[in-house]
Formats: structure tokens, C-alpha cells, sequence
């Protein structure tokens, strides 16, 4: 996998470069309590998967 990346690097440097020069700040298009909704949401998910499969 090291050797790999010896050929890649050179070639996501411009592009990240592109990229970079036109970056836009990140808006968020939700509210805190929303975030923290879905976050206890996928907690009790995977709570359910772990219970699941420990039985």
C-alpha cells in the first residue's frame, strides 16, 4: 500500500490546489438540537445491534 501512495500524491496536488483556491466556508443547514437528535437516534440504534448481538 506505501508504494501506491508514492504514485498518487503526485497527482492530487494540483487538484487540491484548484480546489482550494475557489473553497466556500461550510454553512450549517441544521440546528444543534436537531444534530443531537439524530445522534441519540443512531446511539439507540447501535445500543440495539450490540444487545442483539451479544444474545
Amino acid at each position: 500500500m506505501k508504494s501506491q501512495g508514492r504514485y498518487l500524491k503526485p497527482r492530487t496536488r494540483p487538484r487540491r490546489s484548484r480546489r482550494n483556491e475557489n473553497a466556500k466556508p461550510f454553512t450549517w443547514t441544521a440546528t444543534t438540537d436537531e444534530i443531537l437528535a439524530k445522534v441519540r437516534l443512531v446511539q439507540t440504534a447501535v445500543k440495539k445491534l450490540v444487545n442483539n448481538n451479544s444474545k
